[in-house]
């Protein structure tokens, strides 16, 4: 408010200067500005830049060859109360797990707390109550009563990638297949594409005799499809398990 006084009689002019109550505002702010010191962002913590760089490495890093490292647990179930459930594949030194249908290896997956102690398709059972023949394994789990002792072995995992050449226009491989199985068997290495990639990658992701194809360019189909896609296609993508017995490019009973 503004308020002026004269004498009676003058003639005084008093000129009152007008200001809008935007001006007024806006003349406020601006004296804040002025006032007040300039804010700057708050530095992001070092530890949350690395998070970030790390996350967006890890975006880019092409997909890593090893998919699942060896590893053994052992499942005990109650034959008294019911079936193990589960078809097996008998090789020469191992069973292999080809499909784990309604019963007791059911149920335990279905309550186990870790599910990594899982039974799988293509798990291998390497001893049954401390047995480890396979005649003797084949006949623990069918005949035995009471509680067994299941020793599972879930296989070294890997990928691998073959290309053909017009100097090695075969794979270069030994295939074999039991019917109902869910894996091709590599019974040898020859001259091919197969030994060319041996010789160009370390030890632990060379492809093996007794090494096992489960899957060709991430699709698990049966054998014989999964053989007709390594003969016919000049480049593979093949996920790869490894039995138990397998080590360093020997064969032997453990």
């Amino acid at each position: 408010m503004f308020a002026c006084c004269c004498a009676p009689g003058e003639e005084t002019a008093v000129t009152i200067p007008t200001v809008s109550l935007e001006e007024e505002y806006k003349n406020s702010l601006l004296q804040e500005m002025q006032i007040m010191p300039a804010q700057e962002p708050d530095p992001v913590p070092s530890v949350q830049l690395k998070k970030q760089a790390e996350e967006i490495s890890a975006t880019k890093k092409p997909k890593a060859p090893v998919l699942e490292e060896a590893r053994e647990f052992t499942v005990t179930i109650n034959k008294d109360t019911g079936i193990m459930g589960v078809v097996l594949d008998r090789k020469e030194h191992w069973l292999t797990v080809i499909k784990v249908a309604s019963g007791l290896i059911a149920d335990h997956n279905a309550r186990v707390a870790d599910k990594a102690d899982c039974v799988l398709v293509n798990d291998f059972i390497v001893a049954v109550n401390g047995k480890r023949h396979v005649d003797d394994m084949l006949e623990e789990a069918k005949l035995a009563g009471g509680s067994v002792d299941i020793l599972v072995h879930r296989p070294y995992r890997f990928e691998v990638i073959v290309s053909k050449s017009d100097s090695q226009p075969s794979f270069g491989a030994a295939l074999m297949y039991q019917q109902d199985s869910t894996s091709v068997d590599v019974k040898s290495i020859r001259p091919g594409a197969l030994q060319v990639y041996n010789e160009k990658v370390p030890t632990e992701l060379q492809v093996l005799p007794s090494d096992c194809i489960t899957q060709v360019d991430g699709k698990a189909s049966s054998p014989p499809d999964m053989i007709t896609a390594i003969k016919e296609q000049s480049t593979v993508r093949l996920t790869i398990i490894r039995p138990p017995i397998v080590a360093c490019g020997s064969q032997k009973v453990v």
